[in-house]
């Protein structure tokens, strides 16, 4: 077997030597060498070719994902502000209803009602894209990004927060029965509860916006101005439509 294997290997050796001393003897080994620089330099054009085409298609994936998270991060801006005066105007109408829970009093009629608040748009990277932000573009603008997104979520959970807490007050509402001094007892409960959550909602959107402002962006209101003032926000809410008065 061996012997076999080893005359095999032998023989082919000696082809290859035959060929070797027929092409010098009529002149091509420069031709073969030519010709083998020529194709090594062609895979080697072609591999780089692909890669560069590779990290070109990469680059614009990556330019098209900012892209996308600087629309949203804008319009979160916006959203942002409508929840400071969101959250001013509020509190205004909470402690309002602990003076008259505290006080044994009726609420006057709709101070239970409150117009529709607004959440945020995703504008979070993937842990590729973050990778890959990292490396294409750099270090300061994927963890931009990633603050903005920590506070955008943080906005969020106070919003669910407000939400919830509020419905726990139209055990006030004289429409829906007599209302206890266990009921006034626990909607207290629930306005101290309020309050805390308007402190951390009013921390949460002072610091995606100056997130925002860091990163260079402007806030998008798209066709949308925030209220004025807190009768605006009763009557329709903390964003209201560019033409419907107020400042624009």
């Amino acid at each position: 077997m061996f012997k076999a294997t080893r005359d095999v290997m032998l023989g082919a050796g000696r082809r290859v030597a035959a060929v070797w001393r027929d092409m010098r003897g009529r002149g091509m080994v420069g031709l073969f060498v030519f010709e083998l620089v020529v194709v090594t330099l062609g895979v080697l054009l072609a591999q780089g070719i692909a890669n560069h085409t590779a990290e070109r298609a990469t680059r614009d994936r990556i330019e098209a994902t900012l892209a996308r998270l600087d629309e949203g991060a804008a319009l979160n801006m916006s959203i942002a502000e409508g929840w400071l005066l969101t959250a001013r105007c509020m509190r205004g109408r909470v402690e309002g209803i602990m003076r008259l829970a505290g006080e044994g009093r009726a609420l006057p009629e709709g101070w239970t009602d409150r117009p529709p608040i607004a959440g945020t748009y995703d504008a979070s990277l993937s842990d590729e894209e973050s990778v890959l932000v990292r490396r294409l573009v750099g270090e300061n603008r994927a963890f931009g990004h990633e603050a903005f997104e920590l506070h955008r979520l943080s906005l969020d959970r106070g919003a669910e927060s407000v939400t919830n807490q509020w419905n726990r007050l139209a055990i006030l509402d004289p429409a829906l029965g007599p209302v206890s001094d266990l009921d006034r007892s626990n909607a207290r409960l629930a306005a101290a509860d309020l309050l805390a959550s308007f402190r951390r909602i009013e921390i949460s959107a002072a610091q995606l916006l100056a997130s925002g402002q860091a990163m260079g962006l402007e806030t998008d209101y798209r066709g949308s101005r925030v209220a004025t003032s807190c009768e605006e926000f009763w009557q329709a809410g903390a964003h209201l439509p560019v033409d419907s008065g107020g400042a624009s």
